[in-house]
């Protein structure tokens, strides 16, 4: 069984997936191979992206996350936020170059939307729209962040309704 985590190898190439023509058809980029021995690939299903292998990096645990909430990436690159009403959500600490994950997870209720407060500072793939969550019970969005200091931006992108 495959197991989609963490994009930790991003960095590597977004700009090849972000690029990479949606027509329904699997690109995939093998990368090598991960400290647990699996392989490490990114790639683009669909209009989804998805990333198989394992980056060893712990998730930084929100939960109930309120109405505010802040993604320290000095804490970690991978921030698990489980919604409890609608969010804005705001990003710290990044470092140049480095990539980072968001997971969102709609509580019972699932009529909780995010606003990202950087949203100026983040070039999405989907035509630079900032993307609608899913909204039914228990949903889970991931959304990959790759951080240029040089521009100052982010560059992101995020599976929806993901499984």
């Amino acid at each position: 069984m495959r197991k989609w985590i963490g994009f930790a190898v991003l960095a590597v190439s977004l700009w090849a997936i972000v690029s990479a023509p949606v027509t329904g058809q699997a690109v995939a980029r093998l990368f090598g191979t991960a400290s647990d021995g699996s392989a490490v690939a990114i790639g683009v299903v669909g209009n989804a992206l998805k990333v198989s292998g394992s980056s060893g990096a712990a998730w930084q645990l929100h939960a109930a996350a309120g109405a505010t909430e802040t993604a320290n990436f000095a804490l970690g690159s991978r921030h698990r936020i489980i919604l409890d009403e609608n969010l804005t959500l705001t990003l710290t600490n990044p470092v140049d170059g480095q990539s980072y994950l968001i997971k969102l997870i709609q509580d019972a209720a699932a009529t909780n939307t995010v606003t990202w407060a950087d949203e100026a500072n983040i070039y999405w793939s989907d035509g630079g729209t900032p993307p609608v969550i899913t909204a039914t019970a228990n949903a889970i969005s991931l959304c990959a962040l790759v951080y240029d200091g040089t521009l100052s931006k982010y560059d992101g992108s995020c599976s929806l309704d993901h499984k």
